[in-house]
């Protein structure tokens, strides 16, 4: 009898060389192989799980460490004087106040300043009365309270010669102008660099800034505040190597400059005058004396108004029409742009400048003939607004 599947799966012989069909695992055996597997993805999860709130804590334990300063508490007790010199950055300042020991770090202030940085950028020179052992927070909102400030300031602009900077220091700080004087005619009690050692006063040795020297100070201390501010940037002008490559003296930078500093109004023409002084300087022939207005004007007590014949040949040493090369020493106080200005002056060949008052600008020319045009139309201007002369 035949094979009733013998048609569909082929011969005895077929079905003998077949492997055998797989035996299906036992039910039992299933399960206890999927609960062995949970298990152990059960055992790696809670591994990563603790290893990233054991990683986390030290995250964020090492974060917070970083970001933890030390600091006081509360307003502080007691009273320090502190001084802020102008251009002193927020972190010289945190560390200045660590030193007295007004706040416990230097973090300690700089983290209030750097949460409030308009602040920080407004925080003015002067002497403040401040407490020990403050808080950062406290000690930088008291740098901002007028009540703490104890202080007389005043501000010095750049050009100003003695008979208008003395009255200025005494109408600030009460001081006498019998003091002021005295303190100015006294140059070698104020610190006045080496080089300047022949000088008779301390014209064109008090910077130009703002300045904040607390109640009860002297005269001549001001002044040596002044006068260690030159000295400051006269360094970092490297002036005497500036000097020595013009061929020049380091009192005769400082006296150009301040020369430049009288003539012209514009920043962008000091570095042009500077010029027109060296040229006039080299050129003798041409020009005997540098004939600058604003020398006269010094030497006759800061005249103002058109310059008379008799003015013009007034025999002061300072007196640029009549005697030749550079005055005995400043006539004010340049800034340090115009420092700059005559230790580097422009290359060219300019030896003539004229302000026009009209269109309110200097202009700078080698020309004699244009020179002589350019004074006809300065009067000219000056005919019709006299005002602006």
């Amino acid at each position: 009898m035949s094979d009733p599947l013998s048609g569909l799966l082929g011969s005895g012989e077929s079905r003998r060389q077949m492997p055998p069909p797989r035996r299906p695992l036992p039910p039992q055996r299933r399960r206890s192989l999927g609960f062995g597997r949970l298990f152990i993805a059960i055992i790696v999860m809670a591994g990563l799980v603790a290893g990233v709130i054991f990683g986390g804590k030290a995250i964020i334990s090492d974060i917070t460490h970083k970001t933890t300063v030390d600091d006081y508490s509360g307003s502080g007790t007691g009273s320090v004087d502190f001084t802020i010199v102008g251009g002193q950055s927020p972190d010289t300042i945190a560390s200045n106040l660590a030193a007295l020991h007004v706040v416990k770090s230097a973090a300690a202030f700089e983290k209030a300043a750097n949460a409030d940085s308009d602040r920080a950028g407004k925080i003015q020179p002067g002497n403040y009365i401040m407490r020990l052992h403050m808080s950062g927070a406290s000690a930088f909102n008291r740098l901002f309270d007028p009540k703490a400030v104890n202080a007389n300031r005043f501000t010095i602009a750049e050009g100003l010669d003695l008979r208008h900077i003395l009255p200025i220091i005494a109408r600030a700080t009460g001081l006498p102008m019998g003091d002021l004087n005295a303190a100015a005619l006294s140059p070698q009690l104020l610190g006045l660099p080496s080089w300047a050692s022949g000088v008779h006063t301390a014209e064109g040795f008090l910077f130009p800034a703002t300045y904040a020297p607390k109640k009860g100070t002297s005269a001549v201390a001001i002044l040596r505040s002044m006068v260690a501010r030159f000295n400051t940037e006269a360094t970092a002008l490297n002036l005497v190597a500036g000097a020595q490559a013009r061929g020049v003296k380091p009192l005769d930078i400082v006296t150009l400059a301040s020369i430049v500093e009288r003539e012209v109004n514009q920043t962008a023409d000091l570095r042009k005058a500077a010029a027109v002084m060296y040229n006039r300087l080299k050129d003798t022939a041409d020009f005997p004396t540098l004939g600058m207005d604003s020398t006269t004007r010094y030497a006759l007590g800061d005249v103002t108004g058109p310059l008379t014949q008799s003015q013009l040949a007034d025999p002061s040493p300072y007196n640029t029409r009549v005697s030749p090369g550079i005055p005995p020493g400043p006539i004010g106080n340049p800034g340090e742009a115009t420092l700059k200005a005559v230790l580097a002056p422009v290359v060219g060949d300019y030896t003539y400048f004229v302000y026009l008052p009209k269109e309110k600008k200097t202009v700078f020319t080698a020309s004699s003939s244009e020179f002589n045009q350019l004074q006809l139309q300065y009067q000219q201007e000056c005919t019709a607004s006299p005002g602006s002369c």
